[in-house]
């Protein structure tokens, strides 16, 4: 049989079914209910299965309401700013003005074109190919040149086809 599992009383089970019905964050929801049924006898195993969670993250659920309380029941990715930019704000600044016109080089921006130019300006050589399209774009740089499309044979002849009946 497996062990019970103890919840501490921060909250009674009525306030814990009012903050359920009360709380428009699903997330903060779905955690309620955990700690709800974990209060009526339900083991954890039981409780994952009936909410589609896995039996650590109801375990991790129950641990962070036992320490920290009902305000721990709550979306945690909003904590998560994400990782810091690359570039610093200046270096963004002189990109912007730099894509704004045509580059002395060629007649359109391109990916690695910026790129060199980054590597030339921070001394950075561990920047992956793939960042100077995604800053074109997220600098809004309209003159930029894309990637050459390779025709389809087989819809060509399917074209020919339909003109030839």
């Amino acid at each position: 049989m497996p062990k019970k599992t103890v919840i501490k009383p921060h909250l009674s089970l009525d306030e814990i079914n009012k903050r359920i019905r009360r709380n428009r964050d699903m997330i903060t929801r779905q955690q309620l209910r955990v700690i709800k049924y974990v209060m009526t006898g339900m083991t954890q195993r039981k409780v994952a299965e009936k909410l589609g969670y896995s039996p650590a993250w109801v375990h991790t659920i129950i641990r962070r309401y036992n320490n920290d309380g009902p305000e721990a029941l709550r979306d945690h990715r909003k904590d998560n700013p994400g990782r810091p930019f690359r570039l610093s704000s200046q270096v963004r600044d002189e990109m912007k003005a730099l894509v704004s016109a045509p580059p002395s080089v060629g007649q359109l921006w391109t990916g690695p074109l910026l790129i060199e130019w980054v590597r030339e300006r921070t001394g950075d050589q561990e920047i992956d190919p793939k960042r100077g399209w995604e800053w074109l774009r997220q600098l809004e740089c309209k003159d930029r040149v894309t990637r050459r499309r390779r025709k389809n044979s087989y819809s060509a002849e399917l074209r020919s086809e339909a003109k030839v009946s």
